[in-house]
C-alpha cells in the first residue's frame, strides 16, 4: 500500500503545471463516474427490484443522503474544473 502511495505521489509531483488542470478534470470525471455507479447499484437498482418498504432508500436514509450529497458535489466539481480548464486555455491562447 505504501509503495502505491509513493508512486502516485512521485507521478503527481513530476507533472508540469500545464497539465494539472486537465488531470483535475479527468480525476473529477472518474470520481463522479464511480459515485454514479454506486448510486445506481445501491439505490436505483434496489428500488426497482424490491418493494418500497424493503428498499435501501427507506431502510438506510442517512447513507442514501450521504451518497446523494457526494454525487451532487462531484458533479459540481466537474463543472468547476471544466471552467478552470476552459479559462486556462482562454488565457493561454489570448
Amino acid at each position: 500500500m505504501f509503495d502505491i502511495a509513493a508512486a502516485v505521489h512521485y507521478c503527481i509531483s513530476t507533472i508540469q503545471t500545464t497539465t494539472k488542470p486537465a488531470l483535475c478534470v479527468f480525476s473529477s470525471f472518474m470520481v463522479t463516474s464511480v459515485l454514479s455507479l454506486v448510486w445506481e447499484l445501491l439505490v436505483y437498482n434496489d428500488r426497482v427490484e424490491h418493494p418500497w418498504k424493503d428498499s435501501f432508500m427507506v431502510q438506510n436514509e442517512d447513507g442514501c443522503k450521504v451518497i446523494n450529497i457526494l454525487l451532487r458535489y462531484a458533479t459540481s466539481a466537474n463543472f468547476f474544473w471544466m471552467f478552470c480548464e476552459g479559462f486556462y486555455l482562454f488565457r493561454l491562447y489570448t
